[in-house]
């Protein structure tokens, strides 16, 4: 995964594949990382009209979850 997208190999990207490649790497220990996995979630959200909710984020630590919730408030 990079700042600018998710490589996949077999087929469209479904919501659990999704999750799978970009929620670990929201708690990465590096910030390029992060910041990457971070952006891609908001263009998820904005492309799907509002999909990433906390329910959506549920499986997220709690303080990974809530700073996901702020960005993409003012989205």
């Amino acid at each position: 995964m990079t700042s600018y997208g998710v490589s996949i190999k077999q087929g469209p990207l479904s919501l659990p594949s999704l999750k799978s490649v970009l929620f670990p790497n929201l708690s990465h220990s590096n910030a390029d990382i992060r910041a990457g996995a971070s952006k891609i979630l908001i263009e998820v959200h904005k492309r799907t009209g509002g999909i990433v909710s906390e329910d959506f984020l549920k499986e997220l630590p709690q303080n990974i979850k809530q700073s996901m919730l702020q960005k993409l408030e003012g989205v």
